[in-house]
């Protein structure tokens, strides 16, 4: 039984990697098609169950849907593309190095896996509880959701990791805590691929090694790992979304804009702060574009399109079962709150001690100074930079300084905030830094990687 819960979110994203290489095969080679399919499983699997509950059909009839796919597989022509090869040369001390921090990370999370079988913190109360909810309610689920109320009822709350659980309850036959752990993992398996090869892409790949080992290796990711929440979801989708857009503005070979698209909108059906980055990361992206006079008449619609399914998504699920929105709380207020000079020490204060290895907080070790410092410095020594390189730029800093302004215009109280947050936050935007402070490093050390597909 164990076997069969965890080889469903394993056939899922299988099914995810076979459709990625038979539908849209100039994505990259089987190791990119690895890397995005969790963004395929998850994403399409949530927005699917979605509407399947939407209509009115039962969860375990759910099945049929993934049995049509994997007929659908089978039965139609393939697309025809060219394969854009992302590995090439790698050092093989670093990769030894890497499948060791690999090993040692799930070595390490597996006693949290088995202590909290059902997850930890919000994984508890809001995301594991809320996908056996929508799997296991007969009912219709809008006014379920009209009956969540209480400031930590979150009834707003995005469904894409609850919904792309209960897309994979149908595989394994019904509920379970496997499943969850299982999702967990590979969750944290592909964030770090996804540093791999977008370093790769961005023609850095001898740091990739690196960058993804020191991701693995943070002792904030193996706490949040294993603990089945949202967070790392986010950081996923993030570093996935920057990348491709970045490399939609280089000279290398170019992933398909929609793809873009697709990562952008499902940022804000993960959580509600995917809404803000999501904005931001798009905006910022437009105007590098056509600062680089990008052809953005053509790109936007493909972009759009791309964009759709998730946008479409959210938007039903707040207005079909959502009853508040917290995000009007939020701005309702910020401004006079920001105007309060004692609450910018405060959260500056904050961010200090996350990021000081000597203040007491342990639990980044040396990561955070270590990535700012390497990707300052490469930025000092290559102020000149093409439009990919300044959107990296511009999205890590965007990303801090969105974060940093959360906290300042928070209406709740702000000292528990931080406490119970600001961690989380940054492991949001730990990967995407990785990116691009070790994309710096080949132009400040006067290094060109081999480009894709080149030895």
């Amino acid at each position: 039984m164990i076997l069969l819960q965890v080889s469903a979110p394993l056939l899922a994203l299988a099914l995810a990697w076979l459709a990625i290489g038979r539908w849209a095969p100039g994505l990259g080679d089987r190791w990119e098609r690895i890397v995005l399919a969790p963004l395929f499983a998850l994403g399409f699997g949530s927005v699917l169950f979605f509407w399947w509950r939407v209509v009115g059909l039962s969860s375990p009839a759910f099945a049929a849907l993934w049995l049509a796919a994997a007929l659908a597989l089978t039965a139609f022509p393939a697309a025809r593309g060219t394969i854009a090869p992302t590995l090439g040369q790698t050092d093989r001390l670093a990769v030894a190095v890497f499948v060791a921090a690999l090993a040692l990370s799930l070595l390490l999370c597996v006693p949290r896996l088995l202590q909290q079988p059902l997850g930890e913190y919000d994984a508890v109360a809001i995301w594991n509880v809320r996908a056996l909810t929508i799997w296991r309610a007969e009912e219709p689920l809008g006014p379920l959701f009209a009956r969540l109320v209480g400031s930590h009822a979150h009834p707003d709350y995005p469904l894409l990791l609850p919904a792309g659980l209960a897309a994979s309850f149908s595989l394994a036959g019904g509920d379970n805590p496997v499943t969850p752990q299982a999702v967990s993992v590979i969750l944290l398996l592909a964030t770090a691929g996804s540093i791999w090869l977008g370093l790769r892409r961005l023609h850095a790949g001898p740091w990739a090694p690196l960058a993804a080992t020191l991701f693995l290796l943070t002792p904030e990711v193996l706490t949040w790992g294993p603990a089945q929440c949202a967070d790392l979801l986010v950081a996923y989708l993030l570093v996935l979304a920057a990348t491709c857009l970045a490399l939609r503005l280089g000279s290398g070979p170019r992933p398909p804009a929609w793809l873009g698209g697709l990562c952008l909108s499902l940022l804000p059906w993960a959580k509600n702060e995917g809404l803000l980055l999501a904005a931001a990361l798009g905006g910022l992206w437009m105007l590098v574009a056509a600062a680089g006079r990008q052809p953005l008449r053509k790109e936007l619609p493909v972009l759009a399109l791309g964009a759709a399914p998730g946008v479409v998504t959210l938007v039903a699920f707040k207005v079909l079962w959502s009853p508040h929105a917290e995000l009007p709380d939020f701005v309702a207020g910020a401004l006079q709150r920001a105007t309060q000079a004692p609450r910018w020490h405060t959260v500056a204060s904050a961010f200090w001690s996350e990021w000081n290895p000597v203040s007491g907080h342990a639990e980044w070790g040396l990561v955070w100074p270590v990535v700012l410092a390497t990707g300052l410095l490469g930025w000092a020594a290559t102020r000149r930079a093409g439009p990919d390189r300044l959107f990296l730029r511009g999205a890590v800093a965007g990303g801090l300084v969105l974060c940093f302004g959360v906290y300042v215009g928070t209406p709740a109280d702000l000292l528990w905030h931080l406490d119970t947050s600001l961690d989380r936050l940054l492991l949001q935007l730990l990967p995407l830094t990785l990116i691009w402070a070790y994309a710096e490093l080949p132009g400040a050390l006067g290094v060109r990687s081999p480009i894709d597909g080149e030895e």
